[in-house]
Protein backbone atom coordinates (compact mmCIF):
# COMPACT_ATOMS: atom_id res chain seq x y z
CA UNK A 1 0.00 0.00 0.00
CA UNK A 2 0.86 3.44 -0.88
CA UNK A 3 2.22 6.09 2.05
CA UNK A 4 -0.18 8.92 1.67
CA UNK A 5 1.80 12.42 2.45
CA UNK A 6 -0.92 14.39 3.81
CA UNK A 7 -4.18 13.86 4.65
CA UNK A 8 -6.94 16.87 6.06
CA UNK A 9 -9.49 16.46 8.69
CA UNK A 10 -11.93 18.98 8.53
CA UNK A 11 -14.47 19.06 11.39
CA UNK A 12 -15.45 20.70 14.82
CA UNK A 13 -15.59 17.79 17.24
CA UNK A 14 -12.27 18.27 19.02
CA UNK A 15 -12.68 14.35 20.55
CA UNK A 16 -13.46 12.82 17.16
CA UNK A 17 -10.16 14.66 15.72
CA UNK A 18 -8.06 13.57 18.36
CA UNK A 19 -8.99 9.83 18.12
CA UNK A 20 -8.98 9.91 14.48
CA UNK A 21 -5.30 11.07 14.49
CA UNK A 22 -4.32 8.58 16.88
CA UNK A 23 -5.77 5.76 14.60
CA UNK A 24 -4.22 7.47 11.91
CA UNK A 25 -0.88 8.42 12.94
CA UNK A 26 -0.89 4.52 14.06
CA UNK A 27 -1.31 3.21 10.56
CA UNK A 28 1.89 4.78 9.19
CA UNK A 29 0.71 5.53 6.15
CA UNK A 30 0.28 9.20 6.90
CA UNK A 31 3.31 11.58 6.86
CA UNK A 32 1.05 15.04 7.97
CA UNK A 33 -1.81 15.97 8.78
CA UNK A 34 -4.08 19.23 8.28
CA UNK A 35 -7.36 19.91 10.93
CA UNK A 36 -9.74 22.66 9.89
CA UNK A 37 -12.69 22.80 12.34
CA UNK A 38 -15.59 24.01 9.53
CA UNK A 39 -15.73 24.10 5.71
CA UNK A 40 -14.65 27.79 5.41
CA UNK A 41 -11.45 27.73 7.34
CA UNK A 42 -10.56 24.19 5.38
CA UNK A 43 -11.15 25.98 1.87
CA UNK A 44 -8.62 29.03 3.08
CA UNK A 45 -6.33 26.79 3.95
CA UNK A 46 -6.24 24.66 0.83
CA UNK A 47 -5.92 28.39 -1.48
CA UNK A 48 -3.23 29.45 0.73
CA UNK A 49 -1.64 26.23 -0.03
CA UNK A 50 -1.82 26.10 -3.41
CA UNK A 51 -1.00 30.15 -3.30
CA UNK A 52 2.27 29.63 -1.55
CA UNK A 53 3.06 26.69 -3.71
CA UNK A 54 2.53 24.30 -1.43
CA UNK A 55 1.17 20.51 -2.09
CA UNK A 56 -2.15 19.76 -1.46
CA UNK A 57 -4.06 16.93 0.89
CA UNK A 58 -4.08 13.46 -0.84
CA UNK A 59 -7.35 13.06 1.43
CA UNK A 60 -10.05 14.80 3.14
CA UNK A 61 -11.99 13.12 5.72
CA UNK A 62 -14.89 15.84 6.15
CA UNK A 63 -17.75 16.02 8.87
CA UNK A 64 -21.08 17.12 7.09
CA UNK A 65 -22.51 18.95 10.24
CA UNK A 66 -20.21 21.93 11.45
CA UNK A 67 -20.67 25.69 11.99
CA UNK A 68 -20.03 28.39 9.31
CA UNK A 69 -19.59 26.00 6.77
CA UNK A 70 -20.66 22.71 7.02
CA UNK A 71 -19.87 19.71 4.63
CA UNK A 72 -22.44 20.17 1.98
CA UNK A 73 -20.85 24.20 1.53
CA UNK A 74 -18.14 22.88 1.63
CA UNK A 75 -18.49 20.14 -1.01
CA UNK A 76 -20.15 23.03 -3.51
CA UNK A 77 -17.45 25.06 -3.29
CA UNK A 78 -15.11 22.55 -3.44
CA UNK A 79 -16.39 21.39 -6.57
CA UNK A 80 -15.63 24.83 -8.30
CA UNK A 81 -12.03 24.84 -7.65
CA UNK A 82 -9.58 23.97 -9.93
CA UNK A 83 -7.57 21.33 -7.59
CA UNK A 84 -10.92 19.65 -7.06
CA UNK A 85 -9.85 16.55 -8.73
CA UNK A 86 -6.45 16.32 -7.02
CA UNK A 87 -8.17 15.42 -3.85
CA UNK A 88 -10.27 12.08 -2.92
CA UNK A 89 -12.75 13.28 -0.16
CA UNK A 90 -14.10 10.77 2.72
CA UNK A 91 -17.03 12.10 4.02
CA UNK A 92 -16.99 10.96 7.66
CA UNK A 93 -20.18 11.36 9.72
CA UNK A 94 -22.23 10.45 12.29
CA UNK A 95 -25.32 10.36 9.76
CA UNK A 96 -26.30 6.64 8.59
CA UNK A 97 -29.15 8.00 6.34
CA UNK A 98 -29.39 6.54 2.83
CA UNK A 99 -30.08 9.86 1.90
CA UNK A 100 -26.85 11.36 3.33
CA UNK A 101 -25.14 8.89 2.02
CA UNK A 102 -26.85 8.76 -1.44
CA UNK A 103 -26.31 12.77 -1.75
CA UNK A 104 -22.60 12.81 -0.10
CA UNK A 105 -21.44 9.95 -3.24
CA UNK A 106 -23.25 12.02 -5.85
CA UNK A 107 -20.33 14.50 -5.47
CA UNK A 108 -17.75 14.14 -8.00
CA UNK A 109 -14.84 14.70 -5.28
CA UNK A 110 -16.65 11.89 -2.71
CA UNK A 111 -15.38 8.55 -3.14
CA UNK A 112 -16.65 6.80 -0.01
CA UNK A 113 -19.00 7.72 2.95
CA UNK A 114 -17.38 6.67 6.69
CA UNK A 115 -20.19 6.65 9.08
CA UNK A 116 -18.47 8.02 12.72
CA UNK A 117 -16.20 6.60 14.81
CA UNK A 118 -13.32 5.74 12.24
CA UNK A 119 -11.30 2.76 13.33
CA UNK A 120 -8.63 0.95 11.65
CA UNK A 121 -10.20 -1.05 9.21
CA UNK A 122 -11.56 2.51 7.74
CA UNK A 123 -8.37 3.78 7.52
CA UNK A 124 -7.26 0.45 5.29
CA UNK A 125 -10.35 0.88 3.98
CA UNK A 126 -9.29 4.62 2.86
CA UNK A 127 -5.98 3.56 1.53
CA UNK A 128 -7.31 1.01 -0.44
CA UNK A 129 -10.15 3.26 -2.31
CA UNK A 130 -7.23 6.00 -2.82
CA UNK A 131 -4.74 3.30 -4.26
CA UNK A 132 -7.32 1.78 -6.51
CA UNK A 133 -8.83 5.35 -7.57
CA UNK A 134 -5.59 6.87 -8.51
CA UNK A 135 -4.48 3.86 -10.24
Amino acid sequence: MTEIKTVCIVDDDIIFVEITKRVLQKSGFFNDLLIYENGDSALNGLNKIIGNGGHLPKIILLDLNMPLMNGWEFLDQLSKVLYKNKISVFVASSSNDPNDINKAKSYQSVVDYIVKPICNDDVIRIIKTYNDQTQ
